[in-house]
């Protein structure tokens, strides 16, 4: 498919990719974060209602597409509400927009409770450069991606049947097994930038997060590649650029 755009005088001719040309994947989309709405501290959840509240010091930014929260690695977070909404012992998915330099916790279903040490919970984080998946008393495995350089970058986790794939930029960024679904995680909650149950033990992040998205199924590799093409849901703000915009339009067109 080719589209002309003209600016001035100058004409380009931009081919896109079938697969490039489709929206950001809403099956199973629970909730989308994209830190646009965020008032005294409360955050919009602009698909599902699920909101969320800063915990500790966090700082909105410019991020990937619109606003974006900032943590400086000292141990802030966004809690989300209604913990009923997400159940991870079932097939689930997680994406983000990150960028960072240091790394830490991207994404986790936990307590939320400091140096609580629970069975179950679920962390997504940055560890030694690559992305990396934590359950809470059942074990730890880390990526293949580096993805610490301080440019921006889309991750995700997908996890089914207690096997997980990292994605970095809609490609494979690692694999691996354990038991995921084997603990309870009754009273846990979904937060952003850290999960405090074992300290420092998962880094607080450092760094820029934006446009989180949570799904209650595992989305396939195409699907991945699909949302990171697609770069932002279509309700959600597009880029500046004026060109980039186009390009970004164009893209979430169906």
């Amino acid at each position: 498919m080719a589209f002309a755009l003209a600016f001035g005088t100058a004409a380009i001719l931009v081919y896109v990719n079938a697969a490039e040309a489709q929206g950001f994947v809403e099956d199973g989309l629970v909730s989308y974060w994209n830190f646009d709405a965020i008032a005294d501290e409360e955050v919009e959840d602009a698909v599902g209602g699920h909101d969320g509240t800063f915990d500790g010091p966090i700082e909105v930014v410019d991020g990937k597409y619109g606003k974006a929260v900032q943590f400086d690695g000292t141990g802030a977070f966004v809690k989300m509400d209604d913990p009923e909404a997400y159940n991870c012992n079932e097939p689930f998915t997680w994406c983000a927009w990150i960028k960072t330099e240091a790394g830490g916790c991207i994404v986790s279903k936990t307590d939320g409770v400091l140096d609580s040490d629970v069975q179950g919970a679920k962390t997504f984080f940055v560890s030694s450069g690559t992305l990396a998946f934590d359950v809470g008393w059942v074990g730890q495995q880390g990526g293949t991606t580096p993805v610490n350089d301080g440019e921006w970058h889309y991750v995700a986790i997908t996890v089914e049947d207690d096997a997980f794939i990292f994605y970095s930029d809609g490609k494979d960024a690692g694999q691996g097994a354990m038991a995921v679904s084997s603990l309870p995680e009754e009273g846990f909650v979904i937060t952003v930038g850290w999960d405090p149950r074992c300290g420092m033990e998962f880094a607080p992040f450092a760094g820029i997060i934006d446009e989180v998205s949570h799904y209650s199924r595992a989305l396939s590799p195409e699907e991945i590649e699909q949302n990171f093409n697609a770069e932002v849901l279509e309700l959600a703000v597009e880029p500046a650029d004026k060109l980039t915009a186009t390009w970004g339009a164009m893209k979430t067109s169906r």
